[in-house]
This record gives C-alpha cells, structure tokens and sequence, in this order.
C-alpha cells in the first residue's frame, strides 16, 4: 500500500473511517475533537465522511489516513497496557505523566495536532517496548 498513490487512499479511506468513527464512539470522542484529531476536516466535509463511509466521494488526504492509524496503534497500545475499561478510558483522563502534565490525552492530541498524536503513540510504544 503507498498512500502516495490515489488508487491506495481510495480503496483505504472507507476502512479507515470506518474504524476511525468506530474508535471514536468507544473513546467517547465529541465532533469537535473528532475533526481537530485528524485535521480540522470542516464540519461539513466530516458530516459527508461519516454518512458516505462506504462510498466516499474523494479520498482522504494521506495525512489523515496516517493520522487515523496512528490513533489506532494508540489504542492498541492501551489494550496491550491495560484492561478494556481503563484503556478506553485513558484518553479521558488527567495524567500527571511527564508528556501529559495535567492534561488528558485527547487535549494534548487536539492542543498540539499531528505532532501530539504521535508523541502519545511514541510514549505508549517506549512503555511497551522499552
């Protein structure tokens, strides 16, 4: 797969919103971080994205697939890290941890973009695999 070419993201992008919405839901995500998690999508542009997620009409942009991957390796990592409950949760919560200062996940994440998502992701990883 090489979300360079349009064919990849065409044939990608129903599945990743798919799981995206889905992950979503589980973290109990509002619309408005929702869209500030993979790129301030407009309002409009996102509420398109959710009800055509079978047969979107124009791929997302690379970014937001990795983006979306990224956050599914996040919670992957909180399964391996924890139980179910604490690990749909934890983006939820106030962490005192060193990245996190206070803050939930998902403020950091929505705060400081593509950048947070990633950082989050890196921290989890460091936990798993030293």
């Amino acid at each position: 797969m090489n979300l360079e070419q349009k064919k990849d993201r065409i044939r990608m992008t129903p599945k990743a919103l798919k799981a995206f919405i889905k992950l979503m839901n589980v973290w109990k995500v509002e619309t408005v971080d929702r869209q500030r998690l993979i790129g301030d999508v407009p309002n409009f542009d996102f509420e398109n994205y959710i009800q055509e997620a079978d047969t979107p009409i124009e791929p997302l942009p690379k970014e937001q697939i990795e983006l979306i991957f990224s956050l599914l390796n996040i919670a992957k990592y909180l399964r391996t890290l924890f139980s179910k409950p604490v690990a749909d949760d934890w983006i939820n919560r106030l962490n005192c941890g060193p990245l996190l200062v206070g803050k939930t996940a998902l403020e950091y994440m929505c705060e400081n973009g593509p950048t947070g998502i990633r950082e989050i992701q890196r921290e989890l990883a460091a936990r798993i695999y030293g």
